[in-house]
């Protein structure tokens, strides 16, 4: 491999920046669970968590026409400073997301009363639509367009700014609205949060661009393909898994009861919490840069170093976790939730292999080969509905958790074959050393996962998280020790 300037890492900076903001918006969601555990009960933060997976699940529907296509393509025309194809290029997305969304929301209050009797179980909860169906625009543009626009610019910060923001006026709408009016309160909550980002996206991309060159309603011809076929798998592909989540937690509520959905929101709310500070980097740095680069010397060096901090991080994270997790539901929610508990670790060990599998989405979708991102994507989601289905049956609700760590090991698998194959051309004994750190930070925490599952005495539980607090001092404190893990 080529040599290259390893100073500041990119990655951890990118992580760091748009880290500020998680902490913020997780210090808001925990306020938001508090409250709606102690008001809704866990059937109500069941229900509230169905309808936030609906919401997402119009989002992935609207972003049809525009997908990693902007990025990719807007990547390449910042690098050659292509005024005229930069413009052209955001406004036909602009212009796509805003169509496709009015249409969809459209459809959506037609069949509103079915749509409610279908996902809750009563037409009556309708009414609740309404607020979700207005945050799927607002939701679209924040999430399809801007936060592409400022990573491929490398604004990171007034991303950060703009998302710190809209998080704390969303927990406050949040709060006030579901004192007051129950579930539907929650989602109007979301909906001006989501308003108070779109504000805040405009605010600040109007810092460093001509906003009025970029927000018109205009289709430019040649733009339009790349964005329609990088939309429609990023779309297709995401809908599927929005949809299977969604029938997931429509099984569950089915199967075991509403207060059930309640108990397994709190395992993925655990979830996001965290997940978004890891995979920052992923999406931030190295997808817009594989996008303008291809796979060169310094590219494949980055990717090695998203896939060995993400492994240290998520493992230290995830140890962490499990050491907290009856306090933190205790705390955060309430005793009714704390069946919990048990399948937190499980979740945690699913979400490891996740997370190792994200440079390697990243970076196909950076090479604008979409048809094997949605075979893989169609593949997983696939395999993660069906055990679902088969090992609730035989295990409960535990059966969800394995069901999407087996799911995940699977993707991991691949994202590490990928590697692999590229890493081969530039130097093949870098991949030795990042399959031990990728090996070592997996049974770390598999070992905690088999504990915390088990039970097992405090000693080994405490000597275990001991040992990889040092591991990650080491590599963070000592340059010979990075150096080796990294280069």
């Amino acid at each position: 491999m080529t040599e290259v300037k390893r100073g500041r890492s990119a990655f951890l900076a990118a992580n760091l920046i748009l880290g500020s903001s998680t902490i913020v918006r997780f210090a808001m969601g925990i306020a938001k669970t508090k409250l709606s555990a102690a008001i809704l009960g866990p059937a109500g933060v069941g229900v509230v968590g169905l309808g936030v997976q609906l919401e997402t699940l119009g989002c992935g529907l609207a972003t049809t026409i525009v997908g990693t296509g902007l990025s990719t393509q807007l990547s390449i025309f910042l690098k050659k400073k292509d005024e005229q194809a930069k413009y052209g290029l955001l406004s036909t997305a602009f212009t796509l997301l805003i169509l496709t969304s009015l249409v969809l929301i459209g459809v959506g209050f037609v069949f509103e009363r079915r749509l409610a009797a279908w996902a809750f179980g009563d037409a009556s909860y309708s009414h609740c639509l309404v607020p979700i169906f207005i945050a799927i625009p607002l939701h679209t543009l924040v999430g399809s367009f801007f936060i592409r626009f400022f990573y491929c610019y490398g604004e990171l910060k007034y991303y950060a700014r703009a998302s710190m923001i809209a998080g704390v006026v969303e927990a406050v709408s949040y709060i006030i609205l579901v004192r007051y009016f129950g579930p539907a309160g929650a989602f109007w909550g979301i909906a001006l949060g989501m308003s108070s980002w779109l504000a805040m996206c405009l605010f600040f991309s109007s810092r460093f661009e001509r906003l009025k060159n970029i927000f018109k309603l205009r289709i430019t011809k040649i733009y339009v393909k790349e964005l329609v076929v990088s939309g429609f798998v990023m779309s297709a592909a995401g809908s599927l898994l929005y949809l299977m989540n969604a029938l997931v937690r429509i099984h569950i509520i089915r199967v075991f009861g509403a207060a059930s959905g309640g108990i397994y929101q709190v395992v993925l709310a655990l979830s996001a919490y965290y997940l978004p500070y890891l995979t920052n980097g992923v999406w931030a740095r190295l997808n817009p840069k594989v996008s303008a680069e291809g796979l060169g010397a310094e590219v494949m060096y980055e990717w090695t170093e998203a896939l060995c901090l993400i492994a240290i991080l998520a493992a230290a994270a995830q140890l962490g976790l499990m050491w907290v997790v009856r306090f933190f539901v205790s705390i955060v929610y309430t005793k009714a939730f704390l069946d919990a508990v048990p399948i937190v670790p499980i979740q945690l060990l699913g979400d490891f292999f996740y997370l190792i599998a994200q440079p390697a989405l990243g970076v196909v979708l950076g090479l604008s080969r979409m048809r094997t991102y949605f075979v893989v994507w169609v593949i997983y989601i696939g395999t993660q509905y069906g055990l679902t289905l088969l090992l609730s049956q035989l295990i409960g609700l535990r059966g969800v958790a394995v069901a999407y760590l087996v799911s995940n090991l699977g993707l991991a698998c691949y994202g590490i074959v990928l590697y692999a194959a590229a890493m081969r051309r530039q130097r093949r004994k870098r991949i030795l050393m990042t399959l031990a750190v990728l090996g070592i930070s997996g049974l770390a925490v598999s070992t905690g996962t088999v504990f915390f599952v088990s039970d097992t005495a405090l000693f080994p539980k405490a000597a275990l998280l001991a040992s990889w607090g040092l591991c990650v001092a080491a590599v963070f404190y000592f340059p010979r020790v990075r150096a080796a893990v990294l280069t």
